[in-house]
């Protein structure tokens, strides 16, 4: 009888490691995939990027024609006839007060600006770049949260970089925001946002808290907020930082 009940022990042991082997490989292979997925966005992320600061220099560059055009065409007028602002003017296109008459042009908003923009890649929204030194991450963050969406990339929990509120959220691949916990006070964070603007940060501290401490998450007067489960899943790692 005792022999069966060592049989038994040893098959539920080996049951019992291959299940903890099979677990290990699965969580490897999610994490590399995730490190893959991450990679890949970032590549179109940096482009999308690099296209909006392009766009920007182009538009700047326009309106700085158009304000050229408009002050010779304005001084033009006001030296071939001075009658026409009642005031004396001279050949340099300034009146008695020294004020030059030159319209300033109006360059109209982007219809699609948002208070944080944002850029579509693959079906996905994206708000810009976390890169953390101190840990060797440089990772795309979405715009939008779900469970899903955490696989490729961290994700947009809640606020904004520009109303420094901004919470992100990451799941614990080590490709992703596993390394959070070792993080200490004065490491530096930066967000680099879809129009290319950099905002720096440093590590005020680094927290354990409980999975359902959401106002310690979300009330909180902290500039970034960065928080990640841990292996257990019943706490989060949680970094608080300001700007710099």
């Amino acid at each position: 009888m005792s022999k069966k009940f060592g049989i038994i022990f040893v098959i539920i042991g080996v049951v019992l490691f291959l299940s903890a082997l099979l677990l290990f490989l699965h969580n490897k292979n999610e994490d590399v995939q995730a490190g893959q997925n991450s990679e890949e966005i970032l590549a179109d992320v940096k482009t999308a990027i690099m296209e909006n600061i392009e766009k920007a220099q182009n538009v700047a560059a326009t309106k700085d024609a158009v304000l050229d055009t408009e002050s010779d065409t304005a001084n033009s007028e006001i030296v071939s006839d001075p009658e026409i602002t009642g005031t004396d003017v001279a050949s340099d296109g300034t009146n008695k007060t020294g004020e030059t008459n030159v319209t300033t042009a109006s360059v109209p908003q982007d219809e699609d600006y948002e208070e944080m923009p944002i850029v579509q890649i693959d079906g996905n929204r994206y708000i810009g770049i976390i890169t953390i030194p101190a840990i060797g991450i440089e990772l795309p963050v979405i715009a939008d949260w779900d469970y899903e969406l955490l696989n490729l990339a961290p994700c947009r929990h809640f606020g904004s970089s520009a109303t420094d509120d901004l919470v992100i959220a990451g799941h614990n691949f080590v490709a992703h925001f596993a390394n959070l916990r070792y993080l200490k006070e004065g490491d530096t964070v930066s967000f680099t946002d879809m129009n290319g603007e950099v905002i720096v940060y440093a590590v005020e501290k680094m927290e354990i808290l409980d999975a359902t401490a959401v106002d310690q998450v979300l009330n909180v007067d902290y500039d970034l907020i960065l928080y990640t489960c841990t292996y257990e899943g019943t706490t989060r790692v949680t970094v608080f930082c300001n700007r710099i």
